[in-house]
């Protein structure tokens, strides 16, 4: 087509890779110094210790505390653009009212106990038959003498009435998963056959919801031919959090090669359109469409019993995140709903969040006085003495008479040997965070307590290693609560924490250092200097002065 020979395109394809080649070259080769290894050490190995007393907003927020309609307006005004849970300077408290993506799914969930009844029990000669074909799982090699580890190698089996009841077992779940791997796949043939049609990939939403089969049906047809029950349902609208927190959500998986996909990665990928670009490793998957089926269970303290379970899903709407429109925003939030012990939850209803939220600052403001109070007391009785008057004022009975401790009693609390993570992996954490929704809360409290550590840190006079005996107030709004600090101490990292991470901290400061010369190797004014490019015509000169102002400009690397 390009009427080149093969020897023309082989020759442009062999300068490219020795461009390639080259660049690795340069942007591999720089030196990391053993400055540059104690530094990074000294900062990410350093330990804080401190002792503190915590005294929670939680306290005093009375949910009796009665607020203007004005009062709530303005709070829910202020952050509705904001999500929640990420605090900034001009929202400490992470306070949010924005709606975060939210999907519905609709559900066919089968128990493997069910299953079991459906398979034929393995006989007494099928074991055995498993056990002499399978003789080798059953055999390690051990050396002749427990004393010398280079000794010859022997080889020892395991004894048949020693395993017996474990092949049993693995026969069975065998046997189920064949018997599970019919039935779903009778259920997608059931549920998927309108498909067949039309152009899953081009379809409008309206195309595949009137193709996709309908669940409860399959689930009845299913239910009559293998007599097991079958359960569908749908679920109510779920945010990445809420997904998280349902313990039977939560728990679903699917193998896919070496490694498993989690259903609630998969329900936030799906799309209504075809994704242009699919996440990386995901499948891209729309509405209305099958995914699964999934293998996860439920654990019943009640039966002290895990449930194992199967299931089918398909996203059968989706709301991307959106400004609420008004206060009064309420939808149901529930999961997979399979047994009566389950704990169903609770509506969301946004003006309940605002109130919650108004109790928060309105307790935090009691804590923190709360808090100077206290800081009083320590610095003119002593510490053991403050918490015994504090506590003697407002310590109160616990209503729970099992409960021997005292609620909203002062006590001191304790860090230790906490590291302050850098803010590469502050950055790092962050963007895990808008990859998966899922794991964001979990991900927002080792960032919450992150950022604690570095505000006792902050505490320290500067080139010192302890403040001493202090009474030192410290609101810390990300946490709702107040602190009021003892002591703080900084370990510095010692000559062991050198010599066991020199090595692995050099690749990483290496592989950091690599990653960014491309950056100025392939800009366009070095490679015009490189090449020795001399303009034709005025109008194509270039001007090798102008350069993005933030990149490095080493000699080295022309």
């Amino acid at each position: 087509k390009t009427n080149m020979s093969e020897q023309d395109i082989l020759r442009t394809f062999a300068d490219l890779m020795s461009v390639l080649a080259y660049a690795g070259q340069v942007t591999d080769s720089q030196d990391v110094t053993i400055n540059q290894v104690k530094a990074s050490l000294g900062r990410s190995k350093e330990r804080i210790d401190a002792e503190f007393v915590q005294i929670p907003a939680a306290w005093f927020a009375d949910a009796k505390t009665d607020f203007s309609e004005e009062q709530i307006q303005q709070q829910f005004s202020t952050y509705k653009d904001a999500l929640p849970s990420l605090p900034t300077e001009q929202n400490p408290f992470g306070f949010g009212y924005k709606l975060g993506k939210r999907v519905q799914l609709e559900y066919l969930v089968v128990k493997l106990d069910d299953l079991k009844k459906l398979i034929e029990k393995p006989t007494a000669e099928a074991v055995e038959s498993y056990y002499s074909r399978n003789i080798s799982q059953f055999q390690t090699s051990e050396p002749s003498d427990p004393n010398k580890p280079d000794s010859e190698k022997i080889t020892k089996t395991r004894p048949f009435a020693e395993v017996e009841a474990m092949i049993r077992r693995m026969i069975e779940d065998e046997r189920t998963q064949a018997q599970a791997a019919l039935i779903f796949g009778d259920i997608r043939s059931q549920t998927e056959s309108g498909f067949e049609s039309i152009n899953v990939d081009e379809a409008s939403v309206e195309q595949l919801q009137k193709a996709a089969g309908d669940y409860e049906a399959a689930a009845k047809a299913v239910s009559q031919k293998y007599a097991i029950p079958v359960v569908s349902g749908k679920t109510g609208w779920l945010t990445a959090e809420g997904f998280s927190n349902d313990e039977i959500l939560n728990s679903f998986s699917m193998q896919r090669g070496q490694s498993y996909l989690r259903l609630a990665d998969l329900a936030f990928a799906a799309a209504v359109n075809k994704p242009q670009r699919p996440l990386i490793g995901l499948p891209s998957i729309r509405v209305w469409e099958n995914i699964g089926p999934f293998t996860g269970g439920w654990y019943s303290r009640q039966d002290s019993k895990y449930y194992r379970l199967m299931t089918l899903v398909r996203v059968i709407g989706i709301q991307e995140a959106q400004t609420p429109d008004s206060i009064d925003v309420a939808f149901d939030t529930h999961g997979i709903v399979l047994f009566d012990q389950q704990t169903p939850a609770e509506p969301f209803r946004l003006r309940d969040k605002v109130l919650r939220d108004l109790r928060t600052l309105a307790g935090m403001e009691i804590a923190k006085s709360r808090a100077e109070e206290l800081a009083t007391l320590a610095a003119q009785k002593g510490w053991d003495e403050a918490l015994k008057d504090y506590n003697a004022r407002y310590a109160k009975a616990s209503a729970d008479p099992n409960q021997i401790t005292e609620t909203q009693a002062a006590e001191m609390g304790t860090l230790k040997q906490q590291l302050r993570a850098s803010a590469a992996e502050i950055e790092m954490a962050k963007r895990l965070m808008r990859e998966n929704p899922a794991s964001a809360q979990y991900i927002q409290q080792r960032l919450n307590s992150n950022l604690l550590t570095n505000k006792l840190y902050a505490l320290l006079p500067e080139n010192a290693e302890s403040t001493g005996t202090i009474q030192k107030v410290l609101p810390f709004e990300p946490q709702a609560a107040c602190y009021v600090v003892k002591s703080v101490t900084r370990k510095p990292a010692t000559e062991k924490d050198y010599l066991d991470g020199k090595a692995q901290t050099a690749l990483q400061l290496n592989a950091m250092h690599s990653a960014a010369l491309p950056l100025v190797h392939f800009d366009p004014s070095r490679i015009v200097q490189r090449m020795g490019y001399v303009s034709k015509t005025p109008h194509e000169e270039i001007d090798l002065k102008t350069r993005p102002e933030e990149l490095p400009l080493p000699d080295e690397v022309l």
